[in-house]
C-alpha cells in the first residue's frame, strides 16, 4: 500500500456524479459524520503479532483517546490491543459512522458491499487502482460501483487517510506520534484537503511550526467517489474554519468546485489553491508522479479567482497566504508600508516590492507628522521607514510608529522588519505590534525577525498566534505573500457588466470559419474591421479596391486556410491595379497549386489597415472550465514573448483596461520612446466585445483576433480566426 495521491486516468469523467449522491452532502452530515464519527469498525484486523496497517489504525485510535465506539472485525475472532475481534462484517453489533478498510486492493469491493447498511463512510488507503494501469482503473470503476450501490461516501482509495484534530479522531495507515487537539478557542483554524498525503502533512506540519491551529486534514487520494469538492463545501460549514486549503494535481469536478469555493468565499472563508503544472515540464512530471491530468494551469487558475479563490504559484507562497487569510485581513489594493530596523533593509525591501509589483503607500502629511515626533531628528519620516537604534532605547517606539501608519488610509498592507537585538526588547515590540495591528483595522500584517537562523526566544510564536499576529523569518517570504494578497484585492474589486441573453446558434459549420466570415460577425457586433468584399476574379478585385481606395491588402479566403501567411496567400499594400491584379493571382495560386489544392471562398480584397500596435485578443471556451478572455501583445510578440492577461469574459471595459496597462509591454501603449501613446480604451471594448459574444455563443469555442492593431485614436482587427465546435449542444 502507498499513501499517495490522484488518479492517472479517473474512472468518473470530470463532471460525472460521484459514486454516492453528492446531494446528500449539502448540509455535510454524512462527511461530519465519517470525520467524527461515533463509532468506527476497522475491517480486516488481523490478530497476529506484528505490524500491519490494520495495528497502525487501531493504535493510532486509542493513542489519541478516541472515545467513540470502536469494533475490530477480521476473518477470525480473537484479541487486540485487549479488544476483540469479530469474525467478519456481518457480526457488527450496529451501524457504524466509519468503516476503515485495512484490506489488500482486491478485497476492498467485496468488502463494500458487505458494508452496506452498516456503514455511512468508509476509509480506503488501498493502492493497485486507477494509478496502476488498465487493470487497475477497472477494479476502481468496480469499487465506485460497489460504493455507489452500497450508499456508502468512500474516501480513496490510494490515500493516507485523514486527521481531525477538533475531536482527536486520527486516521492513518502508518504509525504516528500522538497529537494535540486543538482547543476550539483557538481559531479560526485551517483546513487542509489534499490529492497528496506527503504534501499535505509538510504543509501541515509546516503550519503548526508557526503556531497555526490545524482543524482537519484530508486526504483524498484517487476520489473514487468523496473529492476535494465536497470537502471544501464541508469545511464552509465549520464555524471554526477561517481558511481552506487546497493541493490540487487534478479538479474531477470543475463546475462543484468552483461552486463550492464561491459559495465558501460568500461565508467568509478563504479558499488558498496549490495547483501544479505551470510549465510543461511540471505537467509532465505531474502525470508521471500521480498520473493526474493537471490541465491548464492558467486557464484554472483564473476561473478559480474569479470565483474568489487565491491560486498560489509557489509551495511557500501556499503556506504563507494560508496563515496569513486565516486571520480574516481586511484586503485592499493599497501600498505597502515598509518599517524597519535598518535603512540598508529598508532600501532592500523596496526593491523586492518593486520586483513584485507591490507599490508601496505614500503617507499622508498628518502620519508623516506623527511620526516625525516620535523619531531622532536624524530620521526622516518616510516610507520605508527606519526607526534606527532608537528602538533599542525605547520600547514604545514601534508601536507608536506601528499606529500611525496602520491609521493611514493609504496602508494596504504592513511589514515590520526587526533586527533581533534582546528577548525583552523583542517581546515588547511583538507585544507592541499585536496592539496595534489587531485593533480597528485589520490590514494584512508580517512581524519579520531578522537572523531567520536564529530561534526565536520563548513563547513568542504562541504569543503571536493567541493574539492574531504573523510572524516570519524572511522579509522575501512576506512581501510575496502581501503582494499576492493586493493581487487578490484587486481582483475582487473588478466590475462585471449585464450580459444578454443567450442568441441563437449560429448558421455556421463547425470547424474553423474563414475570415471572411468571421470579420462579418464581428462587423455586427460593433467590433472595427477594414472595409471589403470578396472577389472572384481579378478585374471583381480591381473593382472593389478602386471603391475601397489604395492601398489594400488581399487575402485567399478558406476555411481550412487558418495560416494564410505560411503559403503565401497574402499580399499587403497594393498601391495600384497592376498589382491588385498580379496580388490576386499570386495568393489564389497559393491555396490552388496541386499540392496545396483548398475549397476557396473567393479572395479578401480590403483597406489597409493604419499602423499602430499590434496586439491580441482572444476568447477561448473550455468544455469543463467555460469560457475566458485573453488580451496581450499580438503579432509576432504573442509567440517570442508571451505577454498576454486571460481574464474572466464579463469583466468591464474599463477593468480590462487597466489589464493591458499591467502587461510587461505596457509601456508600447503609453507611448514609449516618444511614440503616440494608442486608444488603449478602444482595445478594451473590443475585447469587452469579444468576451460578451462568447458568453452569448455557447457554439464557439474559440475567437483569434491576431492583428488588432492599436492606433492614437481606435483600433482596429486586421486577421481574425473563429472556431465553432463540432458538437454545439456540448458547450449550451
Amino acid at each position: 500500500m502507498t499513501a499517495s495521491h490522484a488518479d492517472p486516468d479517473p474512472t468518473r469523467p470530470a463532471g460525472t456524479p460521484p459514486a454516492a449522491d453528492a446531494s446528500r452532502d449539502e448540509d455535510g452530515s454524512p462527511i461530519a459524520r465519517m470525520v467524527a464519527p461515533a463509532s468506527i469498525a476497522v475491517i480486516g484486523v488481523s490478530t497476529r503479532p506484528g505490524p500491519s496497517v490494520s495495528h497502525a489504525v487501531v493504535h493510532n485510535l486509542l493513542d489519541n483517546g478516541y472515545e467513540g465506539r470502536l469494533h475490530l472485525v477480521g476473518r477470525r475472532a480473537g484479541e487486540l490491543a485487549g479488544r476483540p475481534v469479530l469474525a467478519g462484517t456481518d457480526t457488527l453489533p450496529e451501524p457504524v459512522d466509519l468503516a476503515v478498510l485495512a484490506v489488500p486492493a482486491k478485497a476492498v469491493p467485496d468488502s463494500i458491499t458487505e458494508l452496506a447498511g452498516r456503514a455511512t463512510g468508509a476509509v480506503c488507503f488501498a493502492s493497485g487502482f486507477a494509478e496502476a494501469g488498465p487493470a487497475g482503473r477497472a477494479a476502481q470503476r468496480q469499487l465506485a460501483e460497489a460504493a455507489r450501490a452500497s450508499g456508502i461516501r468512500l474516501l480513496g482509495p490510494n490515500c493516507l487517510g485523514f486527521f481531525n484534530y477538533l475531536d482527536g479522531v486520527h486516521i492513518k495507515m502508518t504509525p504516528m506520534a500522538t497529537q494535540r487537539p486543538m482547543p476550539r478557542d483557538r481559531g479560526p483554524a485551517v483546513a487542509v484537503a489534499a490529492q497528496s498525503g506527503s504534501l499535505a502533512a509538510h504543509v501541515v506540519g509546516s503550519l503548526m511550526q508557526r503556531g497555526v491551529p490545524i482543524a482537519y486534514s484530508m486526504t483524498t487520494g484517487n476520489e473514487a467517489d468523496l473529492d476535494l469538492a465536497d470537502f471544501v463545501a464541508f469545511f464552509r460549514h465549520e464555524s471554526l474554519i477561517g481558511t481552506i486549503a487546497v493541493y490540487a494535481e487534478q479538479i474531477r469536478r470543475p463546475d462543484r468546485f468552483v461552486a463550492a469555493v464561491a459559495e465558501a468565499r460568500a461565508a467568509g472563508k478563504s479558499v488558498v489553491v496549490l495547483h501544479p503544472g505551470r510549465s510543461e515540464a511540471s505537467q509532465a512530471a505531474a502525470q508521471s508522479h500521480t498520473g493526474a491530468l493537471s490541465g491548464d494551469h492558467a486557464l484554472i487558475s483564473t476561473v478559480l479567482t474569479d470565483a474568489g479563490g487565491v491560486v498560489a504559484r509557489t509551495l511557500e507562497e501556499f503556506i504563507d497566504v494560508v496563515e496569513l487569510l486565516r486571520l480574516e485581513p481586511e484586503l485592499s489594493d493599497a501600498g505597502l508600508v515598509s518599517v524597519n530596523g535598518s535603512g540598508a533593509v529598508g532600501v532592500l525591501l523596496q526593491d523586492y516590492a518593486d520586483d513584485l509589483g507591490l507599490p508601496l503607500a505614500e503617507l499622508s502629511e498628518p502620519t508623516r507628522a506623527a511620526l516625525a515626533e516620535q523619531s531622532p531628528d536624524y530620521l526622516t519620516p518616510r516610507n520605508p521607514l527606519d526607526l534606527g537604534t532608537s528602538l533599542a532605547v525605547d520600547e514604545k517606539v514601534v508601536p507608536a510608529a506601528i499606529r500611525a501608519v496602520v491609521d493611514d488610509p493609504a496602508t494596504g498592507s504592513l511589514l515590520l522588519n526587526l533586527p533581533y537585538l534582546n528577548q525583552a526588547s523583542m517581546h515588547a515590540a511583538l507585544a507592541g505590534f499585536i496592539a496595534e495591528t489587531t485593533r480597528e483595522r485589520r490590514i494584512p500584517a508580517i512581524f519579520s525577525v531578522a537572523e531567520e537562523d536564529r530561534p526565536l526566544w520563548p513563547d513568542a510564536v504562541d504569543l503571536a498566534h493567541r493574539s492574531g499576529a504573523v510572524l516570519s523569518r524572511s522579509p522575501e517570504r512576506s512581501l510575496r505573500a502581501l503582494a499576492r494578497l493586493r493581487e487578490v484585492a484587486d481582483v475582487a474589486r473588478r466590475r462585471r457588466r449585464a450580459v444578454g441573453h443567450r442568441a441563437d446558434p449560429l448558421e455556421l459549420p463547425p470547424g474553423p470559419q474563414a475570415e471572411w466570415r468571421t470579420k462579418a460577425l464581428l462587423r455586427a457586433i460593433g467590433v472595427p474591421v477594414p472595409d471589403g468584399s470578396l472577389a472572384g476574379s481579378a478585374e471583381e478585385a480591381v473593382a472593389i479596391a478602386d471603391v475601397l481606395g489604395y492601398p489594400v491588402a488581399v487575402k485567399a479566403q478558406s476555411a481550412s486556410l487558418t495560416h494564410k501567411s505560411d503559403l503565401g496567400a497574402v499580399v499587403l499594400g497594393l498601391g495600384d491595379p497592376t498589382a491588385v491584379r498580379q496580388g490576386y493571382e499570386r495568393v489564389r495560386g497559393a491555396v490552388t497549386a496541386p499540392h496545396t489544392t483548398l475549397p476557396l471562398d473567393g479572395v479578401l480584397v480590403e483597406s489597409m489597415a493604419a499602423p499602430g500596435v499590434e496586439l491580441v485578443i482572444g476568447a477561448r471556451r473550455d468544455p469543463t472550465w467555460g469560457p475566458v478572455l485573453l488580451v496581450g501583445l499580438g503579432g509576432v510578440w504573442i509567440e517570442t514573448l508571451h505577454d498576454v492577461r486571460l481574464l474572466p469574459p464579463d469583466l468591464c471595459a474599463d477593468d480590462i483596461a487597466a489589464e493591458l496597462l499591467r502587461l510587461k509591454g505596457a509601456a508600447l501603449l503609453t507611448g514609449a520612446r516618444g511614440a503616440d501613446p494608442v486608444d488603449v480604451t478602444a482595445v478594451a471594448r473590443i475585447a469587452s466585445a469579444v468576451g460578451e459574444f462568447v458568453i452569448t455563443h455557447p457554439e464557439v469555442s474559440e475567437i483569434d483576433l491576431n492583428p488588432v492593431i492599436a492606433g492614437r485614436h481606435g483600433a482596429c482587427v486586421a486577421d481574425a480566426l473563429m472556431v465553432t465546435a463540432r458538437d454545439a449542444a456540448a458547450y449550451g
